[in-house]
């Protein structure tokens, strides 16, 4: 399974096909069609990532990011 999470610099921002806001992290939706971000810290993408889940997707995982934590 992929990591929805992802840091992009500036210059990986605007190859992007999404409008991005420039550098930082961001998360991708599940069908990996639009990106949210940036979130200045990884912790932040993924706070945002789980929030997303439960107010769009109806789910409340802790780990709903698909990434286990260290």
């Amino acid at each position: 399974m992929s990591n929805p999470i992802s840091y992009y610099t500036y210059e990986e921002a605007e190859d992007l096909e999404q409008e991005v806001s420039g550098a930082g992290w961001y998360f991708w939706n599940e069908v990996w069609a639009d990106c949210y971000g940036p979130y200045d810290t990884e912790e932040e993408a993924k706070e945002e990532l789980r929030k997303y889940c439960v107010e769009e997707l109806g789910i409340d995982i802790p780990s709903s990011d698909g990434v286990e934590d260290a």
